[in-house]
C-alpha cells in the first residue's frame, strides 16, 4: 500500500485491520502509528513475539488485544509467513488491528510479492525532502533558521528524521523567532555528528535480528563493553516483555564476550564482530 493511500484511508476513518510497516524511516512510521491510534481511539500496545499476539487475539478473555492497536516487533514472520499471514489476513475480527514492524524487506522474496498490498514502506527521506519538512516546521513554530545552516544540520543528523525532530525541538522550545544565533551556538559547541551511527537504533536492529546491522558494526565507535551491556539490558527487557527465549541466547553471548574482554581471552578490537556473528549464527 502506498503511503498516500494509507493517509487517505486514515483521513476517511477507514483504517485497515492489518498492515506490515517497513520502518526504514522509523520516526515517520511512528507518526503514522500515532495517527492511526488516535483515529481508532486505541492506545498502541507493543509485542516482541508474534506468537504472543496470536494467542491474545484468539483468547476471548483477552479483551486488551481488541481494544489496542497492536504493534509487533518480530521478523520471524519473514521465515514462516504462510502460517501467520493466513491468520492475520483471514481471521482478525472487525475490531482487531495489527501492525507488523519490519526493519527491512527484500522485494524479491515470495513473501513480499504475494502480500505486497499489505506492505507500507517508509523509505529513508533524502536531505532535500527533509529540508522542506524542516523549513515547514520552522515556519509553523515561527522560527527563522538560515537554509544553508539547516541543510548542514540535516546532514550531521545523518538524514534521520527522528534525530532532526529531537534536535529542532531544542530550538523551538526557546520560542525565539530569529534562532540563527542559538542554532549556530548549538552547531559549534558540542553538537553530535550522528553520521557515525545511532547506537540505540543499532541495538534495536540487532534485537530484530536484522542482518544489515553486520554492515553497520564498523561504524560503531563506542566501547564494545558499553555496546554489549546495552544489548544485554535491552535483550533482557524484551525477554521479560515477550517471554521469547531467543533473547536468552543474546544475553548469554553478551555476557560471555564481555567476560572474555575482561579476562583478555577475547580482543576488544574484534569483540563486537564476534558477538554479532554468534548472535546471528
Amino acid at each position: 500500500m502506498d503511503i498516500k493511500v494509507l493517509k487517505s484511508s486514515i483521513l476517511s476513518v477507514n483504517v485497515p485491520s492489518f498492515l506490515i510497516f517497513v520502518n526504514e524511516e522509523q520516526a515517520l512510521a511512528k507518526q503514522y502509528i500515532e495517527t492511526m491510534a488516535n483515529t481508532l481511539g486505541k492506545a498502541p500496545k507493543y509485542y516482541f513475539d508474534i506468537n504472543a499476539i496470536v494467542r491474545d487475539l484468539e483468547d476471548n478473555s483477552e479483551s486488551e488485544a481488541s481494544t489496542h492497536l497492536n504493534i509487533v516487533h518480530d521478523s520471524s514472520i519473514c521465515s514462516n509467513f504462510e502460517k501467520y499471514m493466513n491468520y492475520f489476513t483471514n481471521n482478525l475480527a472487525n475490531n482487531q488491528n495489527v501492525i507488523i514492524l519490519l526493519p527491512s524487506i527484500d522485494k524479491r522474496t515470495e513473501f513480499y510479492k504475494k502480500y505486497k498490498n499489505y506492505f507500507v514502506i517508509f523509505e529513508k527521506l533524502d536531505k532535500y525532502t527533509l529540508l522542506a519538512y524542516a523549513l515547514k516546521l520552522c515556519k509553523k513554530n515561527k522560527c527563522s533558521i538560515n537554509q544553508e545552516s539547516l541543510l548542514d544540520f540535516i546532514e550531521k543528523c545523518d538524514c534521520d528524521l527522528g534525530i532532526i525532530l529531537n534536535e529542532l525541538d531544542k530550538i523551538f522550545i526557546l520560542g525565539q523567532e530569529n534562532s540563527n544565533v542559538v542554532f549556530d551556538y548549538m552547531q559549534n559547541n558540542g553538537f553530535s555528528d550522528y553520521r557515525k551511527i545511532n547506537v540505540y537504533n543499532f541495538i534495536n536492529r540487532v534485537l530484530d535480528f536484522d542482518l544489515n546491522t553486520l554492515k553497520d558494526m564498523y561504524k560503531v565507535d563506542d566501547s564494545p563493553v558499553g555496546i554489549l551491556t546495552l544489548l544485554y539490558n535491552n535483550a533482557r527487557k524484551r525477554l521479560v516483555d515477550s517471554g521469547n527465549n531467543k533473547y536468552v541466547r543474546v544475553m548469554m553471548v553478551c555476557n560471555r564476550v564481555c567476560q572474555g574482554i575482561v579476562d583478555a581471552t577475547i580482543d576488544s578490537k574484534y569483540a563486537l564482530k564476534y558477538a554479532l556473528l554468534e548472535i546471528f549464527r
